[in-house]
């Protein structure tokens, strides 16, 4: 249990923290439709996502949205941080304490309750949250806010007892227009435009490359916290969480995948790599990776389920910056850096992704929500010397579940473009598919 004047003392000075606009990175997803219906929808909205990518600052994005839209006060605003240590004794007991001492503080009536606004921030750390927030949808007074950094318990509690009372959406660190907009303002809708700052934008994706998306990295441009928030999603997320007593051999298969980063990858293949015997273990571990959003998973392409579950996968660190700062390379490979970035932003474009493996090997399926297809191939230069093998899945048979065909580059040799859009593939600059 947990004091009421600590509770109260907690919630103001979290309050003007939530309320501060310092250090602002602004976020995309906020201006989605989708996201938008979220905000506006009575259901709970869940947001989930790898510690540190801005989850709780996106909240505080969302607060000033509905504030101004709907020109309310900001009493009207309930914020909660359960990562604040005072909180290590919070109980699912303490929930309807914390609402008592809000409506205490800012003299909460029961005549504007419908208009309150609860912002819950790494709520799965409290056992039974599900229950509570529930019991709070059902009176309809409360639109409710959610974030967490861990799958599998948040879709478990969510599974039970919040089925059909919530949506969700899953944040990644920042896209490249978003690390744009941050460094120097609004980007150019005009394609002409921004031709006239195109040395500009390489160097700006040159750094983005280098260094990554998290939010407070770019703010400082130092990329060794990243060292420090891997080591604290393995031992808060994973380590003590599921009574990992290896925890040296998880720390060394977060290198391995991390500078192994779009490799196919066998359950046996990596225990041959990381001295781990046991596959179980293996498959344990990688999914306790998986569910701290430290990485995505791509399965193979196909239309048989229990082929894409006994394929071997691939692995994506949900940023690239880790690549040259976690892994082992000791040079880095621009290659996979490149392929990286693409993978993590065709997923933040709410797509589902398959890598192809039949009759050679395509980067990326691209299933999009109207369930078409898109193939798309990554490569850092496409030239004479290599536009055979970059382009030559797309003529196989198992190409033919791709509506578009795509080859995105850094740097390419003009004379081929005609020639591969004789074949309907069409070459992307990077920078302009990430701006596009």
């Amino acid at each position: 249990m947990i004091t009421k004047d600590l509770l109260k003392k907690v919630m103001l000075e979290q309050r003007s923290v939530f309320f501060s606009t310092e250090k602002s990175i602004e976020r995309e997803i906020i201006q989605e439709p989708y996201f938008q219906k979220c905000i506006s929808a009575k259901e709970a909205v869940v947001i989930t996502g790898v510690r540190r990518c801005g989850k709780s600052y996106l909240m505080r994005l969302i607060w000033q949205d509905i504030r101004k839209k709907h020109k309310i006060s900001e009493e009207r605003c309930f914020f909660l941080n359960f990562e604040d240590e005072r909180f290590l004794h919070f109980t699912a007991r303490d929930f309807d304490t914390a609402i008592i001492c809000y409506e205490e503080l800012f003299e909460i009536t029961a005549s504007f309750k419908h208009n309150v606004y609860l912002f819950f921030d790494e709520i799965q750390v409290v056992k039974g949250w599900e229950k509570f927030i529930h019991r709070l949808l059902e009176t309809g007074r409360y639109k409710i806010f959610i974030t967490g950094s861990n799958a599998s318990l948040l879709s478990k509690e969510i599974g039970t007892a919040l089925t059909g009372r919530s949506v969700s959406t899953t944040l990644y660190p920042l896209s490249f227009r978003e690390y744009v907009s941050y460094k120097i303002g609004k980007i150019p809708s005009d394609i002409e435009q921004r031709g006239s700052h195109a040395s500009r934008l390489q160097k700006l994706y040159h750094e983005y490359s280098f260094n990554g998306g998290f939010p407070e990295v770019v703010i400082q441009q130092f990329r060794p916290l990243l060292q420090e928030y891997v080591r604290t999603i393995v031992s808060r997320d994973i380590v003590s969480r599921y009574h990992i007593r290896h925890e040296v051999s998880l720390r060394e298969l977060v290198a391995f995948l991390v500078s192994n980063s779009g490799v196919v990858s066998s359950l046996a293949r990596i225990s041959q790599m990381v001295r781990i015997k046991n596959l179980s273990t293996i498959k344990n571990y990688l999914g306790h990776l998986e569910n701290s959003y430290l990485f995505v998973r791509l399965s193979q392409w196909s239309t048989s389920v229990k082929k894409q579950i006994y394929n071997p996968d691939k692995f994506y660190p949900v940023d690239h910056g880790m690549y040259q700062e976690i892994g082992f390379a000791l040079s880095p490979n621009e290659g996979r850096i490149l392929e990286n970035i693409v993978a993590i932003e065709l997923l933040r474009r709410r797509n589902f992704l398959y890598y192809g493996f039949d009759d050679g090997e395509c980067d990326f399926i691209v299933k999009s929500q109207d369930k078409s297809c898109t193939a798309v191939q990554v490569t850092k230069y496409l030239g004479q010397d290599n536009i055979v093998r970059e382009s030559a899945w797309f003529s196989s048979p198992s190409a033919n579940i791709a509506k578009k065909k795509y080859i995105i580059v850094e740097e390419y040799d003009d004379v081929l473009v005609p020639i591969l859009k004789k074949q309907s593939i069409e070459v992307w600059d990077i920078v302009r598919w990430l701006l596009g």
